[in-house]
């Protein structure tokens, strides 16, 4: 595998702004644990191989070349401030344009748009590499006969650009389709650019029919 890295390709910066409209944001996560998920690189500290996306820093539930079938709960669109990769500053956000227009004028870094979305995941065997009884404890919810765990992922530059562009495209030319009433496949994918390659998670629609169970589990969650 060709040597990692994510200090020297960067996404080109997004000059003009587009306030999207976010996705059941009302959805109060305070409320329940939702542990996050990473897409490890060979460079992470996290355990695990480069490409496998793992839940709460300790579990991998998709492996490279394997995608899982999650439900998309809510997603919030923000900005935040592009700093070098190496760096100690701690960048700043912003969660509207009037605040985005209050961080440019206030910083020397350019800004770039970012999303967290917040997804509703099957315990699947097959696709990673946790036994039943991790499983047990990663997937409190029983749906049927299938456990459950919502997590979050935080994406910016490429992984933006495979997770929400995607997302929001195919909700901008299906609007009467409801953001819950949609299956994705969840996946890691590597790119390349030169010398350098790395992974990032990607969403993917599937063709799954969505279970009815999981939507009326999910709508009692959610803030209308």
């Amino acid at each position: 595998m060709k040597e990692a890295s994510t200090a020297v390709v960067v996404a080109p910066e997004v000059n003009e702004a587009v306030a999207l409209t976010n996705f059941n944001a009302g959805f109060n996560s305070e409320d329940f644990h939702i542990p996050r998920l990473n897409c490890i690189q060979k460079m992470s500290e996290i355990e695990g191989h480069p490409g496998d996306i793992v839940m709460d820093r300790r579990a991998c539930i998709v492996k490279p070349g394997a995608k899982l079938p999650i439900t998309i709960v809510s997603i919030s669109k923000s900005w935040t401030e592009k700093v070098p990769f190496e760096s100690e500053y701690k960048p700043k956000f912003a969660r509207n344009l009037d605040e985005l227009a209050e961080l440019r004028s206030q910083t020397s870094y350019p800004t770039i748009p970012r999303a967290d979305l917040v997804l509703l995941i099957p315990y699947d065997p097959s696709s990673g590499n946790i036994d039943e009884e991790e499983a047990a404890e990663l997937f409190p919810f029983l749906i049927g006969d299938t456990a459950y765990q919502l997590a979050q992922i935080t994406v910016q530059s490429f992984a933006y650009d495979h997770t929400f562009k995607i997302v929001n495209s195919f909700h901008l030319g299906s609007p009467d389709r409801g953001l819950m009433d949609q299956s994705w496949n969840l996946s890691s994918l590597l790119l390349e650019r030169g010398r350098y390659s790395w992974y990032v998670p990607v969403l993917g629609r599937s063709a799954r029919v969505q279970d009815p169970e999981v939507l009326k589990f999910i709508k009692r969650m959610v803030t209308q």
